[in-house]
């Protein structure tokens, strides 16, 4: 949806407005529920790097829609679930079973099969 939107105007006003309405409807909820909120002020400059890279990978595939073969865009993007596998693997020390390793290496030889296509 985001590509047929940055057709029409700039990649970063459409990213931006995304993930504004998308805020807005967090808060919206928050709110709603009267769920208490209050990182502590040590924990804002790690949420603010997770925002800057949150809208950074949305831009970046939103602007990968004015490229040749842009549908590479939305399948890599699609797969952030297993990168946060990897990182929990990585960094928190979670066990990784052999099935998942296996599922790991299709979702990888996918994407480098379709890159070989075209």
């Amino acid at each position: 949806m985001l590509h047929s939107a940055a057709e029409a105007a700039a990649d970063l006003p459409v990213t931006l407005i995304a993930r504004v309405a998308g805020c807005a409807g967090i808060v919206a909820l928050i709110l709603w529920q009267r769920v208490p909120v209050r990182p502590a002020l040590t924990v804002w400059p790690t949420l603010a790097v997770m925002a800057a890279l949150d809208i950074g990978g949305m831009f970046a595939v939103t602007a990968a829609g004015s490229f040749d073969r842009p549908e590479f865009a939305a399948v890599t993007s699609s797969c952030f679930g297993l990168v946060t596998v990897l990182l929990a693997w990585r960094f928190l020390a979670e066990p990784v079973s052999r099935v998942q390793w296996a599922g790991i290496a299709v979702v990888f030889s996918g994407v480098a099969i379709l890159s070989l296509q075209g």
